[in-house]
């Protein structure tokens, strides 16, 4: 115990002990994978495997490797303690949005630059939160950012009619029917010239089917004045069909099926009107045909039948669709939805999806969908309680989809019953599929954060993952690449609670200026979990220039054959955090390899770099405070030397010598120390 001193110099080599030495040591005892398990498509768990073993301290185990005493003053980064140069770094626990940064001995800026109007930040401090009403708004009412109060969809004190309008209204007497007063808007659209504005009068205007395949602009005082609703006696009537450049203004659309149909050549603008009540498609825009939606509300689309697929915004073959300064709210199934590109595309702005109920059948829930080559980009807006995912993008055929996400809030997605389990993603790219999420907030998930699955490319800039945590049946997960590649850069990972950035089945994640805060707090069959980053399965993580803070069982680790796990330039530790049972630093286990470099491994209650079976290298590094230095176990060994090798050898912790080690309790373990699980994806 006490503070670290030089070795006696030479090379010195720790083995394991035998497997009866680790029988008789292991403190508890877990070998066989969990169960299996369904796992739906795109969304994957975890389960655990147990590991343990020894070090044996027989007399000859040489002491650690010596830390490298400096001579007078130390260079750029590092800074003179008790005599010895150590790397550099803020000795107070880093504010909310920001970082410790090695060779600094200040915090840096981490996660969402600002909060778009509309938004704040939210009461931890880390990323931002929609501003809106309590409860989602009804009627001719619509959720606007930065409102808590609903606000009204349209104006009903403007003047109307408008000048040289053909006014509809079902109540005209006989007398009164003229080319520019008449009762119907089909007798309207039959009559008038192309280019005309029909104005409806306040009150119930009929249709079932109409086509408008001339230019007009449909108007009425407000929409909680006029209503366009299905034909008496069908409660199956359609709505309006679009075939050419048609503005609607001022009217709720009520209770219809497909209630706005756009095809080629139609070009919709919806501009302060309600959509309630469609009984299948809210706006349907298909066929390379066009819409443009401002300052109005898609709300309330349920299906025809329990099993009836239901979208309220749905844009297709090579379609284009604006959303700006809107709200689709409270619809069944899915709130918004572009596929059958190319050239599909809907772009969203300043606007809310909220509330996305299941079909009576519990199917759907998830807020926006983006298949095979098309584009959804949401910006300045906030996805608000949707059920299963949040965001899905899936490729069924090729080419693959694309989601971008800028400056935006994915807020609170439930988990949906799938078969017998409980599951949830806010963001989920699917095969092939790329995500790209930028400045933007993605908090209180009851399942996974953000997923990656099978040779999709997920980036995350700028952005902040809180709170990830357990559902019934589904660990808290924040950033998972399943086979793909995902990346992180200035980036935040806060409060997750089992794992908070985690690869596996081959997956790679690129981690630069980005930060891991706080994960744990859950368990699987009695296991703790708290892992800052975990590479498994042959999958690699690179993390550069951040930091691990709080992870209460493990900071960094890395397990199974070919796995890699590059630190350089990170700060490894608890912070000040509740540690848990385990407590080490940097892990790295069953043939996998571990690389820290310029980084600081500091505070652990368990080891600071502990290699089970595995391989490593450590250069540059401060390995400081901890209760354990160097610990290798499970027929790992380890080395000193005075340059760093260019790989790294099989089985063997190869320590060169300006690594710095300061005031550990103990420089190189001996005896037990026991081990979590590391993370394995749980299979069906």
């Amino acid at each position: 115990a006490g503070v670290d001193t030089p070795s006696a110099g030479g090379v010195r080599r720790c083995r394991t002990g035998t497997r009866a030495d680790v029988a008789r040591a292991r403190e508890w005892t877990h070998t066989s994978r969990m169960p299996a398990l369904p796992r739906p498509a795109l969304v994957a768990l975890v389960a655990l495997v147990g590991l343990i073993a020894a070090c044996s301290s027989s007399p000859d185990t040489p002491a650690a490797p010596p830390a490298e005493t400096p001579d007078a003053g130390c260079s750029a980064g590092r800074v003179a303690v008790d005599g010895a140069c150590e790397l550099d770094v803020s000795k107070a626990p880093c504010a909310p949005g920001t970082r410790p940064v090695v060779g600094s001995p200040t915090c840096a800026p981490v996660g969402v630059s600002a909060c778009a109007p509309g938004f704040e930040r939210d009461a931890t401090g880390w990323g931002c939160v929609p501003v809106l009403p309590d409860a989602v708004c009804t009627d001719a009412t619509r959720d606007a950012l930065g409102d808590k109060t609903c606000r009204p969809v349209g104006d009903c004190a403007a003047p109307f009619p408008p000048a040289g309008a053909i006014t509809i209204d079902p109540s005209l007497a006989d007398g009164a029917i003229d080319a520019t007063h008449v009762r119907r808007l089909d007798d309207a659209a039959i009559a008038a010239n192309d280019g005309k504005t029909l104005a409806l009068a306040d009150g119930a205007h009929e249709v079932d089917d109409l086509l408008l395949a001339q230019r007009f602009t449909i108007v009425g005082r407000c929409p909680a004045k006029a209503r366009i609703v299905g034909a008496a006696g069908n409660p199956l009537a359609r709505g309006l069909r679009v075939g050419a450049a048609v503005t609607i203004r001022g009217v709720t659309l009520s209770g219809l099926v497909s209630a706005i149909s756009v095809g080629a050549p139609g070009a919709l603008t919806l501009e302060d009107a309600v959509v309630q009540d469609a009984k299948y498609r809210g706006v349907l825009v298909d066929r390379a045909s066009s819409a443009t939606i401002t300052r109005s509300v898609i709300r309330g689309t349920t299906p025809r039948s329990a099993s009836d697929q239901t979208i309220a915004l749905i844009a297709g073959a090579g379609s284009v669709v604006t959303v700006t300064d809107s709200a689709l709210l409270d619809n069944a199934d899915g709130a918004l939805v572009a596929t059958d590109g190319p050239g599909t595309r809907i772009d969203v702005t300043r606007s809310v999806i909220r509330e996305v109920r299941t079909r009576s059948d519990g199917v759907g829930g998830s807020a926006v969908r983006a298949f095979e080559d098309a584009r959804v980009s949401l910006t300045e807006s906030a996805i608000v309680r949707a059920r299963g995912v949040a965001i899905l993008a899936l490729r069924r055929k090729k080419p693959p989809p694309e989601v971008t996400v800028v400056r935006s809030v994915v807020t609170d997605t439930l988990a949906l019953l799938q078969g017998e389990r409980e599951l949830a993603t806010a963001v989920n790219a699917g095969p092939d599929a790329i995500v790209k999420v930028d400045d933007s907030t993605v908090r209180d998930t009851a399942g996974f954060g953000v997923y990656g699955a099978d040779g999709s490319t997920v980036s995350l800039t700028k952005t902040v993952v809180l709170r990830s945590k357990r559902n019934k049946d589904q660990l808290g997960y924040a950033v998972a690449a399943h086979a793909s590649k995902l990346s992180l850069e200035d980036s935040a990972v806060v409060d997750s609670g089992s794992v908070a950035v985690s690869a596996y089945r081959g997956g790679a994640i690129t981690f630069t200026r980005s930060g891991v805060f706080g994960s744990g707090g859950e368990e699987r069959d009695g296991f703790p979990l708290g892992f800052g980053l975990a590479a498994s399965d042959g999958s690699s993580i690179v993390a550069r220039d951040g930091a691990v803070v709080g992870a209460t069982e493990i900071g960094a680790s890395v397990n199974g054959a070919g796995g890699t796990l590059v630190l350089a330039g990170m700060y490894i530790g608890p912070r000040g955090a509740k540690q848990g049972k385990y407590a080490h630093g940097v892990l790295a286990v069953y043939q996998a390899t571990a690389t820290v470099t310029g980084s600081i491994v500091e505070g652990h209650a368990g080891a600071a770099l502990l290699v089970a079976g595995g391989a490593g290298i450590a250069a540059t590094s401060d390995v400081r405070d901890n209760a354990v230095a160097v610990q290798v176990q499970e027929g790992s060994a380890l080395d000193e030397t005075d340059a760093a090798p260019e790989s790294a050898t099989a089985t063997t912790l190869t320590v060169v010598r300006d690594t710095v080690f300061a005031r550990n309790a103990t420089r190189v373990g001996a005896g037990a120390l026991p081990l979590p699980a590391p993370i394995v994806e749980q299979q069906n």
